[in-house]
């Protein structure tokens, strides 16, 4: 699967080649975006978060907190800087934008933050984009040794318009879980295996999506370790998780509020429509399924093919279980592992196609959820447009076409490509790890996918 061979000592020349040029491209790109373009309705909240920390209440004292507490931690270490920044704002509410609040999208809102403010959140995140992007090009440089295909990788992640767009417009914080999932899977190969459970257990309370991948985890930690070794490497890597989730706990164990924890998880699960209904259960059903037939699997593979193909097994979980999740910046998730993988062990180019098709498609997605409220800062604070013009864009957007509103139609259909091609990407990877070597036909029908997305296959 592989034309890399592992390189063990090698040095890692970040600073030279193509790398730096596309650290100083990224970094320029979002640190343009992060002052002047915002998602309000996400970025107000993290604002009523800080407020409802600083007036003693906790996490979920009052309402405007949806996560479990990870998130909740790290925005409190940043009202920590903040607070020592004298002059620094959250935002106020405009009377002039009350009326996007009664548009169709209910996630609109007259509350905007200052462009401060939305540097300061979104600063946070850019630098973890950076950490990811170097984790990705030394992990690359680590399994091949080839600077160039280190580079590719790290301009994957570094440059992927999601990637830009989740840290700098929306300030989604799915890079963190990124990078939780990215340290876990490399201490496990490192044998590190308490700390690995205390990045686990990080990973999937950010966003949840990682939580899928513990049987695989549990069967290579089981099955890497040296035989007396296994079950205690296993129950180390449980302790790892299971004291970091006291630890985050024990304020909602002691104020009454563990439950208020998992909210975002049981409320989003209530709220989908009919259209959502028909796509999320029997994707979590499949997934479900998919949880053990990858761990068995895995679990019959010889011990050097389980080393070689982990991470391959994490990239393919991760891909299967994202699927029933329509938001366009859960994939997130996994694009780390997607650009190690492209650029050390890919076949051909179809899964770089894939990834291409689906930046540009949940981009453009999350722009059409978003509207152009992303300009209410730049209209309000440094008057570079009229709010009255934003508001009638938004509008414009809303128009309807066969009775829906014109950008809830344009996500709809680009929601569905995405499940495409997501579908594709998973079923790319199971065949690589030649799960589907019994089934001709599927592997026949998949090859001749994988040659018209990217050519010839190779290996």
């Amino acid at each position: 699967m592989s034309d890399c061979e592992p390189a063990t000592h090698r040095k890692y020349p970040f600073f030279t080649g193509l790398a730096p040029m596309i650290l100083i491209l990224g970094l320029a790109a979002r640190l343009v975006l992060a002052p002047l373009f915002t998602y309000p309705f996400d970025i107000e909240h993290w604002g009523v978060i800080l407020q409802n920390t600083e007036s003693g209440n906790g996490l979920f004292g009052l309402t405007g907190y949806f996560y479990t507490p990870v998130w909740g931690y790290i925005l409190g270490f940043e009202d920590v800087i903040l607070n020592l920044l004298s002059g620094i704002t959250y935002g106020e509410r405009f009377t002039d934008l009350l009326e996007i609040e009664g548009m169709a999208f209910p996630y609109y809102t007259a509350t905007t933050t200052t462009p401060a403010f939305n540097m300061a959140m979104k600063l946070p995140l850019i630098l973890v984009d950076v950490l990811v992007g170097y984790m990705i090009y030394r992990l690359v440089m680590s399994e091949c040794g080839d600077g160039r295909k280190a580079a590719v990788a790290f301009g994957i992640w570094f440059l992927c318009p999601i990637v830009i767009y989740m840290s700098s417009v929306q300030a989604q914080f799915d890079c963190i879980s990124a990078l939780f999932t990215l340290l876990c899977v490399l201490l496990v190969k490192r044998n590190l295996f308490f700390l690995a459970g205390v990045m686990f257990t990080l990973a999937a309370l950010i966003k949840f999506f990682p939580a899928f991948c513990i049987l695989l985890l549990c069967v290579y930690v089981f099955r890497a370790s040296p035989e007396r070794r296994s079950l205690r490497n296993l129950l180390l890597s449980v302790a790892g998780a299971a004291a970091t989730a006291v630890v985050i706990f024990l304020p909602q164990v002691l104020d009454g509020t563990l439950m208020n924890a998992f909210s975002f998880i049981f409320g989003r699960t209530s709220e989908y429509d009919l259209l959502l209904t028909l796509r999320t259960y029997p994707f979590i059903a499949l997934t479900l399924v998919m949880m053990p037939v990858l761990a068995i699997f895995a679990w019959r593979m010889d011990d050097g093919r389980l080393k070689s193909d982990f991470l391959v097994l994490v990239l393919a979980m991760l891909s299967i279980c994202t699927v029933f999740s329509p938001g366009p910046q859960y994939w997130i998730v996994y694009i780390p592992l997607l650009a190690y993988y492209i650029a050390c062990r890919d076949r051909n180019r179809a899964l770089l196609a894939c990834l291409i098709m689906m930046a540009a498609i949940t981009t453009v997605t999350a722009f059409f959820n978003n509207s152009f409220s992303v300009l209410t800062t730049a209209s309000e604070y440094l008057h570079l447009c009229d709010p009255q013009t934003v508001i009638s864009w938004m509008h414009a957007l809303e128009g309807p076409v066969f009775g829906i509103p014109l950008n809830q139609l344009v996500v709809l259909l680009l929601e569905f490509v995405q499940l495409v091609i997501m579908i594709l990407i998973a079923l790319f990877l199971l065949s690589d790890l030649r799960m589907f070597d019994r089934y001709n036909r599927l592997n026949d029908f998949l090859n001749w996918i994988r040659v018209r997305l990217g050519g010839e296959i190779h290996g």
